[in-house]
């Protein structure tokens, strides 16, 4: 039969509702024999062993809860004489009144209370009044009403004064019924006029509105006409000066019927009075001071310039020589004897053709020297030299051969560098702690940047590269950044770049050949199938 109760698993009376660590191993209170003790131990604990797998296993945990907390407190002397003591104690004041003992019955069952060393309860505390509870001083409580008062009370609505038990503000603090007092008139409030249907209701004066003086509007309406004229002399003036200032011009022979608007055409400017042929002192000499030597070669011709002479006094304003009419010109000089009437002109003369002098055997192995040249800096993707040497040579004068293979040339240098430079723009787009997405959804961080450098920073781990020490994935992120990766020209000039580039040629050389000839025809002014075939002549397998 399993055990369900502390009583089967343990030396425990029925009766017994606390025991105590003594009667926890069924032994007596105050038990002196420390070897009578340890056996008792010994044999409770032999019986919880053995009685567990059959035992309930609350009734079981109890059971060694409670075996365990006994064994402590008598091992321990100092709580065994704490224990012996309560016990004395305990007996001494075990004929206590009907109160203590009701007190102890109505409390819990509680197995382990025994083994806390006693004492007295607190005593409750009294029933606090409402007057100490609201915080009201004694005496100060309302007495009771009368009868005669009663049926006032149950017309009138119940003040908070009289529901807590306060007299009204002003009434003294004595002992007199409430009623004896007069209270103090108040404002009834909404409740209280609902409830007192006969209770005369109060008349309260309207409270005077303060009229708010309105603010003019003079500042808005000043900043609005200041916005009208501003815009408007913003459209006068666009308006002059894109169609010019105008004058009304009114035609000869016109009393005033019509105006016509023209455009006020500046007028011309007077013509520069010629300076004078001698400085007025010294009739010979010129008026700048030049000696005889320095003088023109038709100086020496007579000055008879045929001139009608003019009374100055009947022209007093000399009309300008443009304007002069043509009866009043001074004729043509008289040439000197032994040179013709009239020079006839000289006869244009062919301009000499270029001399085409057929190539020579040394001219045509100079040039081929100079493009072997080109091709060696193409190998050493020596990108400083490489596009000037290449341009250099379609200035030569080559033969039709040699021209095709220096346009190629030229062509792979040039797209080429293209790439590259565009490398550099795409730096320059950068910022110092920006990020750009190295493949999709893989973020780096930008630490330092520069036209030549790239330094970022990648899974906690920064990489510095220069320009010609970046991956081709990197290249292809940072150059779509300056220029668009579906242009022609960027496609080749991507290829070509990988072909040349020493590190990359190996892996990318059948790759290049391909995508040159995916955009064959694409590339204005390149042929792309001879550059191909200069390509693969220039770096074989």
């Amino acid at each position: 039969m399993p055990a369900s109760k502390l009583s089967d698993l343990l030396p425990i009376r029925m009766s017994t509702g606390k025991p105590n660590a003594y009667q926890v191993f069924g032994l007596k209170s105050g038990e002196p024999d420390t070897a009578k003790i340890t056996a008792a131990i010994k044999r409770v604990y032999q019986t919880l062993k053995e009685s567990r797998s059959s035992a309930d296993p609350a009734v079981w945990k109890q059971a060694a809860k409670l075996a365990e907390a006994a064994r402590k407190q008598l091992e321990d002397p100092q709580q065994r004489r704490a224990l012996d003591a309560g016990l004395a104690a305990g007996d001494d004041t075990a004929g206590g009144g009907a109160t203590t003992d009701n007190t102890a019955t109505s409390e819990p069952d509680d197995p382990l209370a025994s083994l806390l060393p006693s004492a007295k309860p607190k005593s409750k505390p009294a029933t606090a009044s409402p007057a100490a509870v609201l915080g009201m001083p004694p005496g100060l409580s309302a007495p009771a009403q009368t009868t005669s008062n009663s049926a006032a009370n149950v017309s009138q609505p119940a003040t908070p004064a009289s529901v807590l038990g306060t007299p009204p503000l002003g009434a003294p603090a004595t002992g007199t019924p409430a009623t004896d007092t007069p209270a103090q008139p108040a404002q009834p409030t909404p409740a209280s006029v609902a409830t007192a249907g006969n209770a005369p209701i109060a008349w309260t004066p309207p409270k005077k509105q303060k009229t708010k003086r309105r603010r003019k509007k003079t500042g808005v309406f000043l900043f609005a006409l200041f916005v009208i004229v501003m815009l408007g002399a913003i459209v006068g003036l666009l308006q002059f000066l894109t169609q010019g200032g105008q004058i009304a011009v009114r035609p000869p022979g016109d009393d005033g019927g019509g105006i016509v608007i023209g455009n006020a055409d500046p007028e011309p400017e007077p013509p520069r009075p010629a300076a004078p042929a001698s400085d007025g002192v010294l009739g010979d000499v010129a008026a700048s001071g030049i000696a005889e030597s320095l003088r023109r070669p038709n100086d020496g011709i007579p000055a008879d310039d045929g001139r009608v002479p003019s009374d100055s006094n009947s022209q007093p304003d000399a009309m300008p020589s443009d304007q002069v009419p043509g009866d009043l010109t001074s004729p043509s000089p008289i040439p000197p004897a032994g040179m013709p009437d009239s020079p006839s002109p000289m006869p244009a003369q062919p301009a000499p053709a270029e001399a085409t002098d057929p190539m020579t055997p040394a001219n045509i192995a100079a040039n081929q020297e100079k493009i072997e040249a080109v091709e060696q800096l193409i190998r050493a993707a020596d990108w400083d030299q490489m596009k000037p040497a290449a341009e250099a040579l379609l200035k030569l004068k080559l033969n039709a051969q040699q021209s095709k293979r220096a346009s190629s040339l030229y062509d792979i240098a040039d797209l080429a560098s293209f790439y590259r430079g565009a490398i550099g723009r795409g730096l320059a787009t950068l910022n110092t702690g920006g990020t750009f997405d190295y493949v999709e959804g893989v973020p780096v961080i930008v630490v330092e940047v520069s036209p030549e450098d790239l330094t970022i920073q990648f899974n906690k781990r920064t990489r510095s590269f220069t320009v010609d020490e970046m991956p081709p994935r990197l290249t292809e992120k940072i150059t779509s950044f300056a220029l668009s990766p579906e242009r022609p020209d960027a496609i080749a000039g991507q290829a070509l770049y990988r072909l040349i580039h020493p590190k990359w040629r190996a892996e990318y050389r059948d790759d290049t050949f391909d995508v040159l000839a995916s955009i064959d025809g694409e590339l204005e002014q390149v042929d792309t199938a001879i550059l191909q075939q200069v390509a693969k002549e220039l770096f074989p397998k």
